[in-house]
């Protein structure tokens, strides 16, 4: 599990610091769609003038073809909110 990998062996405090003096994010996948990591790294940004307002998230999101994505549940339903 990557997710256990990333943060073994750290406690909270740990990993908190580790986020946000050290820039700690997990590894992206390569099979994910470049418009996702794309976005990804754009709300993680260590500048919160740099990060995408959740209009523009919400935007990408429903701009994907949801064919091209495994498990694309959960993203229609955000494309059909008003």
């Amino acid at each position: 599990d990557p997710k256990v990998e990333l943060y073994e062996g750290m406690g909270m405090v740990d990993i908190l610091e580790a986020v946000v003096k050290d820039k700690l994010r997990p590894p992206l996948p390569e099979q994910l769609p470049h418009t996702v990591s794309k976005l990804l790294l754009e709300m993680w940004s260590q500048d919160a003038t740099q990060r995408p307002c959740i209009s523009h998230v919400v935007s990408v999101l429903c701009a994907i073809n949801l064919d091209d994505v495994d498990n694309g549940v959960g993203i229609d339903v955000l494309c059909t909110a008003e």
